[in-house]
């Protein structure tokens, strides 16, 4: 029967918590143009342009680059540069 407790108690924190992992940030490209990559310094996939949305799902170590994806839909990398300044 603890354990039973112990593991309800443990899903019901795990839940409460699930929507504020979930809440994504959005932001807008400030650049002119953007070109989408398909890993930091990879091969171009697209391009989004000044003003267009994205969600931002994750950096990477050297937090330069930035994974996010579009209403396009694409999803790629982009330098944190193109998200600077608007």
């Amino acid at each position: 029967m603890r354990t039973l407790r112990l593991t309800v108690a443990t899903c019901a924190v795990f839940a409460a918590a699930a929507p504020a992992a979930a809440a994504a940030r959005v932001e807008r490209i400030c650049t002119p143009r953007a070109t989408v990559l398909d890993s930091p310094r990879g091969l171009a996939i697209g391009v989004l342009y000044r003003g267009d949305r994205v969600t931002l799902l994750r950096r990477d170590s050297t937090r330069a680059w930035i994974r996010v994806r579009s209403a396009a839909p694409i999803t790629g990398w982009i330098t944190k540069r193109a998200l600077d300044g608007c």
